[in-house]
């Protein structure tokens, strides 16, 4: 199965890429439908992460400033999660 068909079957519009343990880029629904090309090809490689022991805050902060819709969530250069403008607001609005 391709990468798209997973985004499009799960309804994901975005997924970060690892290599190893490390995340390499994030992977988004437009950059995708670009071509069926390798993913290492189309993904961004400008990647903002932020640490499992940051607020919600500082998680919007970041994505505000740098006009994004997720973070990969690392910790010891690993990725243990993402965190995305839709889980900030259910955050925010007391919705788990």
């Amino acid at each position: 199965m391709k990468v798209k068909d997973i985004m499009n079957k799960h309804n994901i519009s975005g997924m970060p890429v690892v290599e190893g343990e490390k995340v390499a880029g994030i992977l988004r629904t437009p950059e995708y439908s670009k071509g069926d090309g390798l993913v290492t090809k189309v993904m961004s490689r400008c990647l903002y992460a932020i640490s499992p022991e940051e607020g919600i805050e500082k998680a919007a902060e970041m994505m505000t400033k740098h006009r994004i819709n997720r973070l990969p969530v690392v910790e010891d250069d690993k990725l243990v999660g993402i965190i995305t403008r839709g889980d900030i607001i259910a955050g925010l609005g007391g919705r788990r």
